[in-house]
């Protein structure tokens, strides 16, 4: 399965695999409102400079000389709702500074062009932080695109975006692949903003290329949902489009493009995706078809780069059960940073897979940024409230030393977009600085602010950086990890007030491979804030099925693998262990049944994925990699079955810890041995995160450090 970072545009709606710059993080959809219509990302194309949708921010800016005219929009769930708001904050910013500086005292004027051609133009000047906000009141306009222009006065430069308003559709059913002869069903959910659209007509298709497989038209349900189901009947690529008849900016939605196969390798999301050159590794899953687990059968595996060359080969046989594990090894001499994963039986029939795509990562270099500024701030603070106070740190050094009564140029700005901040601190004699800002009481919620540095030493500009969400509500989904259940609990950030009237909606579906949803459902949040209710899972989703969730904030872009509680325990013989150590794995708690299946994980630092078979009978053991970092955690899975077809499992993440008495704490845990997050890293992060093992400020901390290249350790 490819992962990318990915946003969408309002235009096209696309399924997006999410990578954080090569290194996977989640996989879901990521969608919008479509029309023919342009988005608006369009400027003067000689003076355009940039754009940026952050979920569903839309910034534009334009450069004209030392002028940078700037202006921003965040229609939360990707549209603004029909009757209500849009806020567009404006800027206007030194484009020769670094970063660019706002320019306070500025007269410009914003102009607004609804669909049927009507104008409205409001005038102003930017405030100390070279912003202004303007609103436009939606109450009697029409639904569709509307254009919003902002000109500078003194320079005429202008810049401009395109907002959409009313219902929209977005697929909320993940998936590349289906089993070929076997029915498969796909949801789209109807919004006018954030809230759900129940008794819209939706037309849904299904195309083969040219040709119509399927097509339905239904009214949305209560919670905003509408579905098609097909049979695929051809091993050939199916596209899913949905399209709202009665609705501006909502058509067609995208419901993605699925494969159609007989077998697929079923694997745990997220294990064994990642690989560092030059080291032994395991890939193993699990050969299904739509009857089952295909037994004693030869698998030949083929990692491959984007072109199709060749990388290497391996081989596995499946047991009686259908799990395989096969070792293999990126050589050093390769220079690929991803391969794909092509898998066959002996006899030719294509296995669609799971994990269909594997990152490489190098073998630390030892070297170090000479000069580097790091910025660092309360872990928890990932979010902020409008009128909360934000507070960062910077800290300079050069090859390791501090560079002390340094000035540190700081802005801070939606991104791509208009000002809110703007200072300058200087280190003190520990190289460090600390800048503390307000969130502005009207700041737009939902977006994201990008705290951006800039040092001048030497002669040269040394640049640093962080952000921080804007959020009105903290919004919770207690049951996230938990099959069968969807919750939702809402608080003001500001007050910690519960709130109600705030709606939740999910789609729970079956894997990447055997993709296709199973149940929908829509909550909303009573007097306490809260909110929860539970669903069927049937039992041929297998060890784990998917479920996206959709709110406020979330888009359907994340779904989150929810692990079936089958009975099951896996047992170390020891939770600590050296590099080269030797460790044994048993499986209990199986009610007196003999189980047999395959014991897998992998080393967080540097990321070594492993495999070995386990049954109650027969013990796994696996050692523990020479290179295997001081700290670094080992993640111990097992996946079994006995005779009648029963399932059992466990997950232990973190099981085991490589010893090491001065362990890391923090963003700096996971660092490679040049104190620098690494695409390892950050995917080691990603992977604690979604176990719940550390929370999202963390998380966030360590992005920014990864994005930053920032020595933490």
């Amino acid at each position: 399965m490819s992962r990318r970072w990915g946003s969408a545009s309002v235009r096209t709606v696309l399924i997006v695999i999410l990578v954080v710059g090569g290194c996977c993080a989640a996989a879901g959809l990521a969608t919008a409102a479509t029309t023919d219509h342009d988005p608006g990302w369009s400027v003067e194309e000689q003076s355009q400079d940039g754009s940026a949708d952050n979920g569903s921010t839309i910034s534009a800016q334009t450069t004209s000389g030392n002028v940078q005219v700037v202006v921003t929009a965040s229609p939360l769930a990707g549209t603004y709702p029909s009757d209500g708001t849009i806020e567009a904050a404006v800027g206007v910013l030194n484009a020769s500074a670094e970063p660019q500086r706002p320019l306070p005292g500025e007269d410009v004027t914003v102009t607004i062009t609804s669909p049927d051609g009507d104008t409205t133009t409001v005038s102003g000047t930017t405030d100390g932080n070279g912003s202004f906000l303007a609103s436009y009141d939606l109450q009697n306009r029409p639904d569709g695109f509307y254009e919003i222009t902002v000109t500078h006065g003194s320079s005429d430069t202008s810049s401009s975006i395109e907002v959409p308003v009313g219902p929209s559709v977005i697929g909320t059913t993940g998936g590349e692949s289906v089993y070929l002869d076997e029915e498969t069903t796909r949801s789209f959910l109807v919004r006018n903003g954030t809230e759900a659209v129940s008794g819209m007509p939706v037309t849904m298709t299904v195309r083969r290329g040219t040709t119509v497989v399927e097509t339905k038209t239904a009214e949305s349900g209560p919670n905003g949902f509408v579905k098609i189901s097909f049979v695929p009947e051809q091993p050939a690529s199916y596209q899913i489009m949905a399209k709202a008849e009665n609705a501006t900016v909502a058509s067609p939605g995208f419901g993605g493009f699925l494969g159609a196969t007989d077998l697929t390798a079923k694997s745990l999301p997220f294990s064994g995706d990642g690989v560092r050159r030059g080291e032994n590794a395991s890939y193993s899953g699990r050969l299904m078809s739509s009857s089952g687990p295909v037994p004693n059968t030869n698998l030949d595996i083929e990692f491959t780069d984007f072109d199709g060359n060749s990388i290497v080969t391996t081989e596995a046989e499946t047991d009686e059960n259908g799990f395989f594990v096969a070792d293999y090894r990126i050589p050093n001499d390769t220079d690929v940073q991803s391969t794909n994963v092509d898998i066959t039986t002996d006899g030719g029939a294509e296995v669609a897979s799971s994990t269909g795509n594997v990152f490489v990562s190098d073998q630390p270099s030892g070297t170090t940024q000479d000069v580097v500024i790091s910025t660092s701030g309360d872990q928890f603070q990932f979010r902020a409230a409008p009128g909360e106070t934000v507070t960062r740190t910077f800290t300079a050094t050069d090859n390791g030393s501090a560079i002390t009564n340094q000035e540190i140029e700081v802005v801070v700005r939606y991104t791509s977009g208009a000002p809110v901040f703007n200072g300058t601190v200087v280190t003190n004699d520990t190289g460090q600085a600390e800048v503390a800002f307000e969130v502005p009481d009207d700041a737009i919620d939902g977006t994201r602010l990008s705290i951006l540095s800039a040092m001048e030493y030497q002669g040269q500009t040394y640049r640093g950086g962080s952000s921080v969400s804007v959020r009105a509500l903290n919004i919770q989904d207690a049951a996230t990890f938990q099959p069968g259940e969807a919750s939702i609990e809402v608080t003001d950030a500001t007050t910690g007030d519960p709130v109600a009237g705030v709606p939740l909606y999910f789609d729970a579906q079956y894997s990447q491979v055997d993709s296709g949803s199973f149940e929908t459902g829509g909550l909303e949040t009573d007097s306490t804030g809260t909110a929860q209710t539970s669903y069927p899972v049937p039992d041929d989703v297998g060890f784990y099925h998917n479920k996206n969730i959709v709110h406020r904030y979330e888009e359907a872009r994340f779904p989150t693998s929810l692990l079936a509680p089958y009975p099951g325990e896996l047992s170390v013989s020891t939770t600590t262990a050296a590099p080269g150590e030797t460790v044994e794995i048993s499986l209990e708690n199986t009610g007196g049944a003999s189980a047999e299946g395959i014991v897998f994980g992998e080393v967080d630092r540097p990321e070594i994925p492993y495999a070995t078979t386990i049954s109650t009978d027969a013990n796994a053991t696996i050692t523990v990699p020479e290179n295997a970092s001081d700290g670094a955690r080992i993640n111990v899975n097992v996946w079994a079955v006995d005779a009648d077809g029963n399932r059992y499992s466990d997950y232990g993440f973190g099981a085991i810890t490589v010893e090491n008495d001065t362990a890391d704490t923090g963003e700096a845990a996971y660092a490679n041995a040049s104190g620098v997050i690494d695409n390892d890293g950050l995917r080691t992060a990603v992977d604690d995160w979604r176990t719940g093992e550390i929370d999202s400020g963390l998380l966030r901390d360590v992005v920014d450090a990864w994005r930053t290249g920032e020595q933490v350790a």
